[in-house]
This record gives C-alpha cells, sequence and structure tokens, in this order.
C-alpha cells in the first residue's frame, strides 16, 4: 500500500524527531522489521505466526507481514510511564520510515513482563500506556485536525507524532479469538491505512471474515 493521506498538524520527520537526542531512548534501537522469510526474534516469529494463520481476519495484517510493513518492538510492562518516551520515539521512527518511501508502516509493541489479568484489567493498562504517551507527545507537537480529540466522538483516533492512529489491543485473556496473543500487545497504524481499508472495500470483508471465526459482529 503506497498511498498515504496527507495530514495537517506539525510532526515527526527525519529533520524534526523531537526526541532523536534524548539520553533516556539515545540507546533504544529496539524496532526489527518483520519479515516471514527469514528468522526473526521469538516474539516476532510468534507474532509472524499469528498474522499469517489461515483463520486469521484480518488481510490487511497478512498484506503488510507479507510485505515487510510491519516493525515490532518489545517492551516491559503494559502501562509502565518509564516506557512512554521508548515507545513515542518508535513512533517518530516509523513515520519516518513512511515518508521516506511514501508506505504505509504499522508498529506493533510486545509488553512481555505483563502478569496475567482479567481482559477489564488489561483494557485499563492499555488506556493507561496511550494516555502516558499522549501526554509526553502532546508537549512536543500538535494535534492531527482530521480527528477528534474526544474518545466519545465516533471520529476520535489516538494521536502520536502529530498524526492520527488507530490502536488494536491483543492479550491472552481477550474475549475476541481473533485478539488472542500470547503478550499484550498494540498494533498501532496509521489512520490512512483505516481510510485506505473503507476505500478498498477490504474492512467489510475483514468483518465478515471475523463473524465466520466469532460468530458475532465485533463490537468495537
Amino acid at each position: 500500500m503506497k498511498s498515504v493521506a496527507s495530514q495537517s498538524g506539525r510532526h515527526a520527520t527525519a529533520r524534526n524527531d523531537p526526541l532523536a537526542a534524548c539520553p533516556h531512548v539515545a540507546n533504544a534501537q529496539r524496532l526489527t522489521q518483520v519479515d516471514p522469510a527469514s528468522p526473526l526474534n521469538a516474539v516476532g516469529n510468534l507474532f509472524s505466526s499469528y498474522v499469517l494463520d489461515g483463520s486469521h481476519p484480518c488481510v490487511m495484517a497478512r498484506f503488510m507481514v507479507n510485505g515487510k510493513q510491519v516493525f515490532l518492538a518489545s517492551y516491559g510492562e503494559l502501562g509502565d510511564a518509564d516506557r512512554c518516551a521508548d515507545a513515542c520515539h518508535n513512533f517518530y521512527k516509523v513515520l519516518v520510515a513512511s515518508e521516506a518511501d511514501s508506505s504505509l508502516y504499522s508498529l506493533v509493541a510486545a509488553f512481555l513482563s505483563q502478569a496475567s489479568h482479567t481482559e477489564k484489567a488489561l483494557d485499563r493498562a492499555l488506556w493507561n500506556q496511550l494516555n502516558g504517551m499522549h501526554q509526553l507527545d502532546r508537549n512536543l507537537l500538535s494535534w492531527n485536525s482530521c480527528v477528534s480529540q474526544d474518545p466519545a466522538n465516533p471520529k476520535f483516533s489516538f494521536r502520536g507524532s502529530g498524526t492520527a492512529w488507530y490502536v488494536v489491543g491483543l492479550h491472552p485473556a481477550a474475549s475476541r479469538s481473533s485478539r488472542q496473543f500470547a503478550f499484550p500487545t498494540l498494533i498501532i497504524n496509521r489512520h490512512a491505512q483505516l481510510t485506505a481499508l473503507r476505500e478498498q472495500g477490504r474492512y467489510d470483508q475483514i468483518r465478515e471474515r471475523d463473524v465466520q471465526l466469532q460468530g458475532s459482529v465485533n463490537p468495537m
């Protein structure tokens, strides 16, 4: 997928990464490009197998993995405020990669130290993680005007690096089969990717496949 929608607002570029010189993240080069044809680390292998499983409903995820358009980073516990700068820095690196070759890339953030929790507790930890990243990012870069800042608004989208993103949460306790994964994981995609899915008719195809797998429509 090569079309990247233009988005207003100041955001991270190769010349404007507000965390590039931050000592806290200077050595945090944790991104791995997922390539199903080559051996990866254990987490990368698990994620690649999870997406490429024949029953997985998201055809776009399969397209992104096969196209080497997914970057993976491993962290500690979901909701850990100390990792917010690392996660934001990886946001900026993925966005720079997107702009460098006019492609869309996804960031997969896996949290490996998470203790076993209920779905509700993990959802709360997910929001804490995103909120911590937002609090840091909002002081560095402007809001993207193409989406709403209000989580209750249907047009709400997470903002990171001055760009709109949508986030899918995976974890072992997920009630949806398609969201069950070995570790709590955030799949963070450019909002432009969601727009392209709708325009190409693939969004409805994904929902139909999810109904076939789960037996009901995903309320999200």
